[in-house]
């Protein structure tokens, strides 16, 4: 059961990794069709006022655990052509700061395999992020 706040000191603050240009999570959002955008920023929504986020399969999120340990997954699933669904993953992680979350990863899952670089790529930045935390802004 997901716990929506009616406290505004009770949201999350999103921050985005930002550097790389193109290949930062900034860029990889604003090169996404607008339908795209508009699902994600409503899970971000949503979750911005949850206290507890869900966790598991079939939930909006996932810890991730093996390779990908210490990072979590949100999960938008968006109509695609024939019927089709297309799988947005966002990976990042619950920090630097109290109440905020930070967006490392985006990606469009089509198989596990996916997830190897898709991590690697994640946790790397956590660190940068971890000792710098300018490299993620707040999202705009």
């Amino acid at each position: 059961m997901m716990i929506i706040s009616q406290k505004r000191d009770d949201f999350w603050l999103f921050r985005c990794y930002a550097l790389g240009g193109a290949g930062s999570y900034n860029g990889w959002y604003a090169a996404l069709p607008v339908e795209v955008q508009t699902e994600i920023d409503n899970v971000l929504d949503i979750l911005a006022a949850t206290r507890e986020w869900p966790n598991g399969p079939g939930e909006l999120t996932e810890e991730m655990r093996g390779a990908c340990r210490g990072l979590m997954e949100i999960r938008v699933d968006v109509p695609g052509p024939n019927e089709t669904t297309l799988r947005y993953r966002l990976l990042g992680f619950f920090g630097p700061g109290k109440g905020e979350f930070t967006l490392l990863y985006g990606f469009v899952e089509t198989n596990v395999s996916d997830y190897g670089p898709a991590c690697r790529s994640a946790l790397t930045r956590k660190d940068g992020v971890l000792k710098d935390g300018t490299r993620a802004p707040p999202c705009e």
